[in-house]
C-alpha cells in the first residue's frame, strides 16, 4: 500500500464510537441514579410512615397518607434528599463503571487463557515456560557483531522493565505466541496494579486477523462505491485501499474481553496504558504489510504505549520505520534460535517424566532416533519436537524413523489427532471415518491454494452464551458457506 493510513473519519470512526459510547455511559449513570434514588426515596417513605419520626407525621388519628403526600409543599428543603442521593447514585455508577469494565475484562482474558493453554499446551501453568534460547539485543541493531547479543530465556524476556519494547523474531513453531501469552499471564497477575494505573493493560492483537480485517473492509467498501458509482474507476480504485486503522479493527472486532474496554480505549491509550502484544507482522498480506509496519512505528513513537511484535527473523528487514525504530533504540530486538541438543534432550526427559507410567520409551531411546536422522534437524523447533512426543510411542522407533521430513511429521500427526477424535465417547461411534475427514482436509487445502491467501477462511465468532455444540455447528456451517462461495478449479489431488 503506498497511502499512508490515517483514522477513517466516518460515524463508526474509533472517536465517534467512543463519543457514543461515553454518552451512553452516562445516559446509563443517570437511570442507574434515578433507580437508586426511587428505592431509596420508597424505603424513606415506607420507615416515615410506619415509625413517624419526631412526630412528622401529627397525630395518628389524622389521615396520615394524606399528610405524607402534602409533606414537600410544606417542607420543600425535603426535595434536596431526593435531588442529592440522584446526584451521588449516578456519580459513583459513572465513576464505578471503568473498573469494574476492566475487571470484566481482565476475568474474560483469563478463561481464554486458560483455554489456550489446555488446547495448545503441556504446561501446568503459563508461568512455566520451555527452556528455548533466545539472543536479545539491546540497543544494537546488527547480529553480525561479536560480543553484543546477550543469551537469555523467555522468562527474561517477559521479565524486562515495564518500558522496553520489543522485538521479537524467530521460526514458526519456535513459541512467538506462547511468549505472547506468558507476557499477558504475568501482567493480569498483577491485578491490584492494572486497576490502579500502575501497570499497563495487555491486549493481544493477532495481526493476522487485522489482515483479513483490513481485506474486508477494502472490498466492502470498493464493491459500495461501484455500486452508487459505477462509471467513476477513480472512486472505485481509491475506495479499494480505502485506509482502516489498528483501533478499528479493536473497536469492530471479536477480540476477547475488549468490549469491555471500548468506552475507555482511546483515553487509555492517550495515557499511555496498554501493551499492544502484535502477534505474526509476516502474516500480514504482503499487500498490507508495509502500511501495517508504519502505523505500528507512528503508534510506537507517538505515544507512551509498550509494544510487543513477532514476526518471522528478518522480515522487519523490508519495513524501513520498524528497522529504523530498532537501529536508534526505540525497539529492543531479539530472537530465538532453534533447541541445542542438551535443550533437546531435558525437553524429552520432562515430557516423558510427565507421561507418567503411560510411556514406553526412554529419553535415550528418542534421543539415537533423532541423532541418527533428519529428525536431528527438524526438532530443534519446539514445535516439530512436540508433534513427534506425540506420536512416537504410538508407532514405535522404527516407523519413527521414517518421519525425517516436515509433512511426513505432520502428516502423520494429523492422523493421530483424528484417531484420537475418532475415540472421543462424545461420537457415540458415529465419528466420520478418517479417509473422509482427510478428504475434507485436502479439499480445503486445494482450495485455500488456488486463493492465494492462507488466512482467508474465517470462521465466524462464538456469541455470547452460546454452547460448545452451538459454536461447532456454527464454524460448521459458516466452514461450508465458504467452500460454497469459493469453489476450486477442479478436483482436489487428495
Amino acid at each position: 500500500m503506498a497511502t499512508t493510513q490515517h483514522p477513517v473519519s466516518s460515524a463508526n470512526s474509533p472517536r465517534n464510537l467512543s463519543y457514543r459510547m461515553v454518552f451512553s455511559r452516562l445516559f446509563r449513570s443517570i437511570f442507574i441514579g434515578i433507580a437508586i434514588t426511587l428505592l431509596l426515596t420508597a424505603i424513606e417513605l415506607a420507615m416515615i410512615w410506619f415509625f413517624n419520626p419526631i412526630n412528622i407525621l401529627g397525630d395518628k388519628r389524622a389521615d396520615t397518607f394524606s399528610i405524607l403526600v402534602a409533606l414537600p409543599m410544606h417542607l420543600p428543603l425535603l426535595l434536596l434528599i431526593p435531588f442529592v442521593e440522584l446526584v451521588a447514585a449516578a456519580l459513583v455508577a459513572f465513576l464505578a463503571a471503568r473498573p469494574l469494565a476492566l475487571r470484566a475484562y481482565l476475568r474474560d482474558v483469563q478463561k481464554e487463557q486458560e483455554a489456550y493453554r489446555k488446547t495448545y499446551t503441556q504446561l501446568d501453568s503459563l508461568a512455566q515456560t520451555y527452556k528455548t534460547p533466545v539472543t536479545y539485543f539491546e540497543h544494537t541493531p546488527d547480529p553480525q557483531l561479536p560480543g553484543f547479543g546477550q543469551t537469555v530465556s523467555l522468562l527474561d524476556l517477559v521479565e524486562l522493565p515495564q518500558e522496553i519494547s520489543l522485538l521479537l523474531e524467530g521460526a514458526a513453531g519456535t513459541g512467538k505466541t506462547l511468549t505472547l501469552e506468558q507476557y499477558r499471564f504475568f501482567a493480569l497477575q498483577q491485578r491490584k496494579a492494572l486497576l490502579r494505573g500502575q501497570n499497563s493493560i495487555p491486549v493481544y492483537l493477532p495481526l493476522k486477523n487485522y489482515s483479513a480485517f483490513i481485506k474486508s473492509h477494502n472490498e466492502a467498501h470498493a464493491f459500495s462505491t461501484e455500486h452508487n458509482h459505477p462509471d467513476d474507476q477513480a472512486a472505485i480504485s481509491e475506495a479499494s485501499v480505502q485506509p482502516v486503522t489498528l483501533l478499528d479493527f479493536i473497536y469492530e472486532g471479536d477480540l476477547e474481553g475488549t468490549r469491555h474496554l471500548r468506552p475507555y480505549l482511546n483515553k487509555l491509550i492517550q495515557q499511555g496504558r496498554i501493551l499492544f502484544l502484535c502477534d505474526g507482522l509476516d502474516e500480514v498480506d504482503q499487500r498490507y504489510r508495509a502500511a501495517v509496519g508504519r502505523e505500528l512505528a507512528e503508534m510506537l513513537l507517538m505515544t507512551q504505549n509498550r509494544f510487543i511484535i513477532t514476526c518471522r527473523e528478518g522480515y522487519h528487514r523490508g519495513l524501513p520505520e520498524l528497522e529504523q525504530l530498532v537501529n536508534e533504540g526505540h525497539l529492543n530486538w531479539a530472537i530465538i534460535y532453534p533447541l541445542q541438543l542438551e535443550q533437546v534432550r531435558e525437553f524429552v526427559e520432562e515430557y516423558i517424566e510427565a507421561q507418567g507410567d503411560h510411556w514406553q520409551h526412554t529419553a535415550g531411546q528418542i534421543m539415537q532416533v533423532l541423532l541418527a536422522t533428519r529428525l536431528r534437524y527438524l526438532c530443534g523447533n519446539p514445535l516439530m519436537l512436540f508433534s513427534f512426543l506425540e506420536i512416537i510411542d504410538k508407532i514405535g522407533i522404527e516407523r519413527g524413523k521414517k518421519l525425517d521430513t516436515r509433512g511426513r511429521l505432520l502428516r502423520e500427526y494429523v492422523a493421530q489427532l483424528i484417531q484420537r477424535e475418532q475415540r472421543r465417547p462424545e461420537w457415540k461411534k458415529a465419528a466420520p471415518s478418517q479417509s473422509d475427514v482427510l478428504q475434507l482436509l485436502g479439499r480445503l487445502a486445494w482450495t485455500v491454494r488456488w486463493t492465494n491467501d492462507i488466512y482467508c477462511i474465517q470462521l465466524p465468532a462464538a456469541q455470547r452464551k452460546m454452547g460448545v455444540k452451538d459454536y461447532i455447528e456454527h464454524c460448521a456451517g459458516g466452514l461450508l458457506e465458504w467452500l460454497k462461495d469459493h469453489p476450486a478449479p477442479g478436483p482436489s489431488p487428495t
